[in-house]
């Protein structure tokens, strides 16, 4: 089976790094894993080429250029983790079964975890037009959803570039910089578009995306350990 996990670094020097770490994490637990990385030529330095199945320099280099790579993937079975993780256990080299029959799978944003997406702007969870379900800082999926993520990656394009936004009674402005709500969008108001997949979230799913702003104090992987600690450091700003 052609399994792989792709890794997203544009625009800046802290996410080429921050993605150079996130490769060497998954290596250390799982040594033969396949990894593309998606960077732009400014960014890349070539001895880190040895970490790497293969690396793709035409990245578009803009805010969300990991949604065209999401679309782009070389595996028939990809992991997609944001640069700004790191790998802690190894069970990241079983990570492909978990898939199973499904097409997608994510991690959630839940209520029990919604006090890690509130900021000064209000909830980032909970909006007068509906509630964010899907976190999109990991996602398994295979080939089958790539036409998905093109769409996802066209969306929030137009979104970004000022062409489209719904109701902002219902869909707060600030949420035009952040790609959940394209995610949401799609699964919620198009999904007609998309019968054909089938999605889920992970079991005991906070183990794959461990926000390091969640209370230590709450058991949210249910005594499980942690195999992704997600680093969101610019959580509040715009990120890759």
């Amino acid at each position: 089976m052609n399994n792989g996990f792709i890794i997203v670094a544009t625009r800046t020097q802290y996410y080429y790094e921050r993605a150079i770490i996130c490769a060497n994490s998954i290596l250390d637990f799982f040594p033969d894993a396949k990894i593309t990385l998606f960077t732009t030529p400014d960014l890349f330095n070539s001895i880190h080429e040895n970490f790497f199945d293969r690396v793709v320099l035409d990245t578009p280099n803009e805010v969300r250029g990991k949604l065209w790579a999401m679309a782009n993937t070389p595996y028939e079975n990809t992991l997609y983790i944001d640069a700004d993780c790191t790998v802690h256990h190894e069970d990241i080299e079983n990570v492909f079964d978990e898939l199973g029959s499904n097409d997608m799978l994510w991690t959630r944003i839940t209520a029990d975890r919604g006090y890690a997406y509130t900021n000064v702007d209000g909830n980032n969870r909970v909006f007068n037009g509906g509630e964010f379900k899907i976190h999109g800082g990991v996602c398994l999926y295979n080939s089958l959803a790539k036409k998905f993520m093109s769409d996802w990656y066209k969306l929030d394009k137009k979104i970004r570039d000022n062409l489209w936004w719904p109701d902002p009674l219902l869909y707060p402005s600030r949420f035009k910089k952040w790609d959940q709500f394209s995610l949401w969008w799609l699964t919620e108001k198009e999904w007609d578009n998309y019968r054909y997949l089938q999605w889920d979230f992970f079991k005991n799913d906070a183990r794959w995306n461990y926000l390091h702003v969640y209370d230590k104090e709450k058991d949210h992987t249910n005594g499980s350990p942690i195999v992704i600690l997600h680093h969101p450091w610019n959580y509040s700003n715009e990120t890759n």
